[in-house]
């Protein structure tokens, strides 16, 4: 939708008179571009649709219809083409309702009688789509002019789909008056967490998404290939930390603190940004043992009464040749248990690194946009 409002230049039935105050019947006023000699348009109706001749021819009484938009040089010649001025005149303030036709990032709008842009000029545009980072503005086809707050461009969400949005030109910017969202430090490559399931404008989970060099050339600057080189050339992958916990670099500022190293990250190297490690089973180890059963046999002592006669022959574990009427002592033959005993302990476990402590989970997500 393109803005139909004028304002009079300085007023709807102009009266120009000559240097000794009387009117300047049949003369004639030209408007250009402030600071060149290209015609620029004033109309005869407030909505800026009958365009005037240019230059306005004046009538008998040295008058004419002129309404325009903006700033013009205005150069006032008498009927022999005498200059009586030549200077620049600008409309009053008036601010200028107009619905953006444009895309995130790059509104687009058209302000009818508008031919250039001047420093005080308050806009009101309608974004059709939220911004996701940094936002530019192009008046009439005119040089596109970046939306700021102050001279800093504006963030993911500073600008609402549908909903007005006031900015006044600077003379280089268009500075935005009433953003939807505070300025923030966010910068591609911040990491937070949030306890919801949908992440905001400007954010991405980080669940190893891959990211265009180019597209994405602020993260790309920020990150790197310390997640994944992607294709090598054109990609590359954003952080993965699915089912993980964030641990601080072990050496973060040059000097490592070997609290977190490949002993428990289980990766066999050290911890540094971009390393995964760790498992949530068991960590796999076994358990020596030492054991042994000796069994040295035994024998059981025997007494009996030696009266046997010498020279005869007997049977058992006593000697037979100890004189008639004598006590003779002797054991029993030694015998073992035959018992054996065997020791075997498994291993345990699957993990590679120390298994889980008590958890809560929550998502992760990271700046993409700006």
């Amino acid at each position: 939708m393109a803005s139909t409002i004028g304002a009079i230049l300085p007023k709807g039935k102009t009266q120009f008179l000559d240097g000794n105050g009387a009117p300047l019947a049949g003369g004639s006023v030209s408007f250009y571009i402030p600071g060149t000699t290209t015609q620029l348009a004033t109309y005869q109706d407030q909505a800026l649709s009958v365009e005037n001749t240019n230059p306005v021819i004046l009538d008998a009484n040295g008058e004419a219809l002129i309404w325009g938009f903006g700033s013009f040089r205005q150069v006032v010649q008498d009927v022999n083409g005498n200059t009586i001025w030549d200077e620049v005149v600008s409309t009053p303030s008036v601010t200028v309702l107009a619905t953006d036709g444009g895309v995130a990032n790059a509104l687009s709008v058209t302000v009818n009688g508008l031919a250039s842009l001047f420093a005080g000029l308050v806009l009101v545009a309608i974004p059709a789509a939220s911004n996701t980072g940094a936002s530019t503005i192009t008046v009439n086809g005119l040089a596109a002019a970046n939306i700021t707050i102050g001279s800093t461009n504006l963030v993911a969400g500073a600008l609402a789909a549908g909903v007005a949005a006031q900015m006044i030109y600077d003379g280089t910017n268009f500075q935005l008056i009433n953003p939807q969202a505070p300025p923030t430090s966010n910068a591609p490559g911040d990491i937070k967490a949030i306890a919801g399931n949908t992440a905001p404008t400007g954010w991405d989970f980080c669940i190893g998404k891959t990211y265009s060099r180019v597209t994405n050339s602020a993260l790309f600057a920020a990150i790197g290939t310390l997640w994944g080189a992607g294709d090598g050339s054109t990609t590359f992958l954003g952080p993965d930390f699915r089912g993980r916990t964030l641990f601080a670099d072990d050496a973060m500022g040059g000097t490592a603190a070997n609290r977190l190293t490949s002993a428990s990250l289980g990766t066999g190297v050290s911890a540094t940004v971009g390393v995964t490690g760790g498992n949530e089973n068991t960590q796999a180890h076994g358990h020596g043992a030492t054991s042994s059963a000796t069994d040295p046999g035994h024998v059981h002592a025997d007494t009996q009464d030696n009266n046997i006669t010498t020279g005869t022959s007997a049977s058992g574990p006593l000697s037979t040749t100890g004189a008639p009427g004598t006590t003779q002592s002797g054991n029993i033959q030694r015998a073992y248990t035959g018992i054996t005993v065997a020791t075997t302990i498994d291993s345990y476990g699957s993990g590679n690194s120390q298994n889980l402590p008590p958890a809560a989970i929550i998502n992760w997500i990271m700046y993409v946009g700006g």
